[in-house]
């Protein structure tokens, strides 16, 4: 093979793409080469018969009639699946749509009759949420598919499962001669309807698998492989496209001669409408010059483009000089001596003695949180648990408000009354009768009641010196348990109105609505596919 010429091929390739990419005229060239296509003026008169017409996937999607695969057994002879032949590569390819349910048989008859070992299936059973081809397999081996119209027999039997595809392997059995075959179902996962996989690599690496296989390729024994997405014309058309190229390149006189548009006119030739998109096109060009690079990397240097899990580079073993390993050298830990002395633990870094402090020097030390607020008396110590109250407008000394009645009253008397206690500079009484309190107001509804009514936090605990702390936990452990028992509430009360919601729909006329609803529906679209 000639690596010169491959090379100026490659180039010429990369520069036919970069002349589009720079230029943003994909979209030109894709119509330029489906109008050229749509001059052909091949007849499509099997397709559009009215025997024929249910067993379309689509309706704008229809084989020739010079290059449809004619059924020999059964009622009817038409499915729809073109035979498409690419000389130049020595490729021969059968595109097919995604089988519907009353074309199952049909499908596997084809496979039956046409010699094929190969099935490459390039889409999901739904994507978008709708149907886009038939689930015309099993995946049991105890539950064969028998065709009685056809006379054939399908057996399930391995599955393999990779990243980006998963291959079955099935016994084709011919009931009346008691014939069978295997065949392979190559289904690759990861390309999306109208579009194309994100890279080129796990592609490449599955079109690599299948060929490996050897199912590709023609012989007296193999037919063509069977080619299907949806359609049959976009996803499937790349595949071919790419594949056949890249057979092309191999040649000697293949890297001055191939043309990618000129190869898509002429598979047009076979069936309509291959590759979909300007996206898929482009997708093309990326996935024949990557694969070109890695078979040209691997025809001059036998590398494989990997790293092993071994730690082997590309799939070989360097060579060694002289025939001898070198020796890994261990590496010797520096002398005793020479090592920086071990830092000492936490526990050493602090001092083993205790150590006493002033008051002062008590406070100094003191964290943050746990130094008392300003407006507090120096008694009362608040941790970072009582931040949260910290939005109240002043912090009031000395309040007792368990005998109050309406609590904002207490609370604007109160904040009055301290307020005029620090104008003339007298300490605070800590005496619970010191608080001169209405009795009018003392004998209303409660104050804590009022206060846990509208969640506002219970002041007493918090400003209250005379309790012991004990208690002021206790009286925080019951805020909190409070707290957990109204959201545990909040939760049951959700839940019940949801449960209303379901019943409601539920209901005997919400049903006969949904009911009047799916059959408008049915309808509907009975009318626009007929």
């Amino acid at each position: 093979m000639n690596f010169s010429k491959e090379m100026e091929m490659l180039t010429l390739v990369e520069k036919e793409f970069n002349q589009l990419e720079s230029d943003g005229s994909w979209h030109s060239i894709y119509l330029a080469i489906r109008n050229k296509s749509s001059s052909y003026g091949h007849s499509v008169l099997e397709a559009k018969k009215i025997v024929n017409k249910n067993l379309n996937r689509y309706r704008d999607v229809s084989p020739y009639d010079h290059s449809r695969v004619i059924l020999e057994k059964g009622k009817c002879d038409y499915i729809n699946a073109s035979l498409v032949k690419v000389p130049e590569a020595n490729r021969e390819y059968i595109l097919t749509q995604g089988p519907l349910p009353e074309t199952a048989g049909h499908f596997w008859l084809m496979v039956w009759e046409q010699k094929t070992k190969a099935i490459i299936m390039l889409n999901k059973i739904i994507e978008k949420d709708q149907i886009k081809c038939h689930y015309y397999w099993i995946e049991d081996a105890n539950s064969p598919l028998i065709f009685q119209e056809e006379g054939l027999r399908i057996d399930f039997l391995a599955q393999t499962e990779e990243s980006d595809f998963i291959t079955r392997e099935f016994r084709i059995t011919d009931q009346e001669s008691g014939e069978t075959r295997s065949v392979f179902q190559f289904h690759f996962l990861t390309w999306p309807d109208f579009g194309v996989p994100s890279s080129p690599a796990s592609f490449l690496h599955f079109l690599e698998y299948v060929r490996n296989t050897g199912t590709l390729d023609l012989s007296p024994e193999t037919g063509p492989p069977v080619v299907h997405c949806s359609a049959g014309i976009g996803r499937s058309g790349t595949f071919c496209l790419v594949d056949s190229c890249l057979i092309m390149l191999k040649d000697e006189d293949g890297p001055s001669k191939v043309s990618v548009q000129q190869l898509l006119l002429d598979m047009r030739h076979y069936r309509m409408g291959l590759i979909q998109t300007p996206e898929q096109l482009r997708f093309s060009y990326l996935a024949i010059i990557e694969a070109f690079k890695e078979m040209k990397e691997k025809a001059v240097i036998p590398l494989f483009p990997y790293v092993s899990d071994s730690g082997i580079e590309n799939g070989v073993l360097e060579e060694e000089p002289d025939g001898e390993g070198i020796e890994e050298e261990e590496e010797v830990p520096p002398p005793i001596e020479s090592l920086p002395p071990p830092v000492p633990p936490r526990s050493q870094s602090l001092p083993s003695s205790p150590v006493t402090l002033t008051q002062e020097e008590e406070e100094r030390e003191m964290p943050i949180s746990n130094k008392p607020l300003p407006s507090l008396p120096s008694s009362v110590e608040e941790s970072s648990e009582e931040h949260e109250w910290e939005d109240i407008d002043e912090a009031l000394p000395d309040i007792e408000l368990s005998a109050v009645g309406d609590y904002s009253i207490g609370l604007d008397d109160a904040r009055k009354r301290n307020n005029e206690e620090r104008t003339v500079g007298t300490e605070p009484k800590k005496l619970k009768s010191d608080l001169a309190v209405d009795s009018t107001l003392a004998n209303g509804n409660g104050a804590v009641a009022g206060m846990k009514d509208f969640n506002v936090p219970d002041v007493t605990t918090k400003l209250c010196p005379e309790e012991s702390e004990p208690k002021v936990r206790q009286r925080r452990k019951d805020n909190k348990l409070e707290e957990k028992v109204r959201k545990i509430k909040q939760k049951m009360e959700a839940s019940e109105r949801s449960q209303r919601r379901k019943a409601m729909l539920c209901s005997p006329y919400a049903m006969a609505v949904g009911g009047m609803l799916l059959l408008l529906t049915g309808v509907v679209a009975y009318k626009y596919f007929s």
